[in-house]
């Protein structure tokens, strides 16, 4: 429940993006880390036996530390950070993350668990919506932590930018789709005649999961407020090309899926956001100039990509391990031309950005995790009696691929809240019950006897 409490906390003081905040994420996550260890060991099970399901990612995760590391100590220039400051920091927030994934690892050792997980996090979700719709609506201005925000022409929540609070939703609303769905294929029924039609309906309408339906409406209206382009187009792309084939070829079950699916398209998307401004996204997308204009207005896509295209100039320069974790604001600066008269901290474009300040092999580290958890969500377990696996590998399907087409227009993964929830993501891809595993057992390999021992 600690651990539940702090991905609750990690979005409401501006996203964590505070040095005060990643040092308490830091100092909670670590403790929870050694109170498991210690819990463990006291019941003689060894700590590393609960990471065996997951043994990719932690190896993964624990090379990238290594790589920081190296890049405060070579005794090489061309490898050394150019900040070694902000690469300490980096590498503290990096073991943050490391520690949520253990932790997931750890601590979600049931279905029980898993729900709980989901449930705090769509939980979460809606809290930032409920406070992204409040100020909107009454064209707030609202000053936290010394940083003022005006709420009047989209909706921020408690972030200090309108798309990190839409980069949010997007993961949050795809855990309550998943959910959703496992609520309704648990209750799914050979169905004879109008009357028992009726009455699963009017059951239907009873239920939580209802109340699951309108809070993630909710999500829906907040998301079209926050009038991020990127946000509204990349969640409905992952629900239209990654969420309907998947339910479509799951097979007679998950057709019921299929139409919880399309209704969020149809009515949250066309009908409610009709109401509350999808068509301002729309005029947004289509006022959007592909090269720079004299007029004012959105910036263009030329705006958008230029701190990326000259953010290759450092890629080319150092392509093994670039220029050190949290280094880009300094090293940028060097590589900038004319046209760009603004400071940027940040590359517009995360995996770019992740190039540019560890090279191709911390670039290669951070995909293959990504990769690995994608790869897990596709070949979990579709079961009848336990469709929350199902549901919530469907959820994993839709916000992984919709977060990552987000971050390479957006620097996303370097708010501390977003990054964290999405590390408990991949953790939660390693958890569910694939094809090849008994339930609540992972496979054996040479790795998985290795944590074990």
């Amino acid at each position: 429940y600690t651990f539940l409490a702090v991905l609750i906390w990690g979005p409401l003081p501006l996203g964590s993006n505070r040095v005060w905040a990643i040092g308490l994420l830091a100092v909670i996550l670590g403790g929870l880390i050694g109170a498991s260890a210690l819990v463990r060991i006291f019941s003689h099970r060894s700590p590393l036996s609960a990471l065996q399901r997951g043994w990719p990612a932690v190896v993964v995760i624990v090379a990238f530390l290594v790589l920081l590391q190296f890049q405060l100590v070579s005794p090489w220039d061309s490898i050394r950070s150019v900040d070694l400051h902000h690469t300490r920091q980096h590498q503290i927030l990096t073991a943050v993350y490391a520690s949520a994934l253990m932790l997931v690892l750890l601590l979600v050792t049931s279905s029980r668990r898993l729900r709980l997980l989901a449930a705090a996090l769509v939980f979460s979700g809606v809290v930032q919506a409920l406070i992204a719709i409040m100020l909107h609506s009454t064209r707030a201005k609202t000053s936290l932590f010394f940083f003022e925000i005006d709420h009047a022409q989209r909706a921020f929540g408690s972030f200090s930018y309108h798309n990190s609070l839409a980069n949010y939703l997007m993961m949050t609303l795809a855990l309550g789709i998943g959910l959703l769905l496992a609520s309704v294929e648990a209750g799914t029924t050979a169905l004879r005649g109008w009357r028992q039609r009726a009455a699963a309906l009017l059951t239907f309408v009873l239920s939580p999961a209802m109340r699951l339906r309108l809070i993630l409406l909710l999500m829906v209206i907040a998301l079209v407020q926050t009038k991020s382009r990127m946000g509204n187009v990349a969640l409905l792309l992952a629900i239209v090309v990654v969420g309907m084939p998947f339910l479509y070829r799951a097979g007679r079950l998950s057709r019921r899926g299929l139409w919880v699916l399309f209704s969020v398209v149809l009515i949250d998307v066309a009908v409610i956001g009709q109401w509350v401004g999808i068509d301002r996204v729309a005029d947004r997308l289509n006022e959007t100039a592909l090269v720079r204009l004299d007029r004012g207005g959105d910036e263009s896509i030329e705006d958008r990509a230029s701190p990326a295209v000259h953010a290759l100039d450092m890629v080319r320069e150092r392509p093994l391990l670039g220029f050190g974790g949290g280094a880009f604001h300094v090293a940028f600066p060097r590589f900038t031309q004319a046209d760009i008269r603004q400071y940027y901290d940040h590359a517009h474009n995360d995996p770019i950005q992740f190039a540019a300040e560890t090279g191709f092999l911390g670039t290669a580290l951070l995909s293959s995790l990504v990769v690995a958890a994608l790869w897990r969500a596709m070949r979990v377990r579709r079961d009848p009696r336990a469709p929350l696996d199902g549901g919530l590998s469907l959820s994993l399907l839709l916000a992984i691929p919709a977060v990552v087409l987000q971050a390479t227009v957006d620097f996303h993964f370097q708010i501390p809240a977003n990054a964290l929830t999405f590390v408990v993501l991949l953790g939660m891809a390693f958890v569910l019950r694939t094809r090849d595993a008994e339930p609540g057992r992972a496979p054996r390999s040479a790795a998985t006897n290795f944590f074990k021992k």
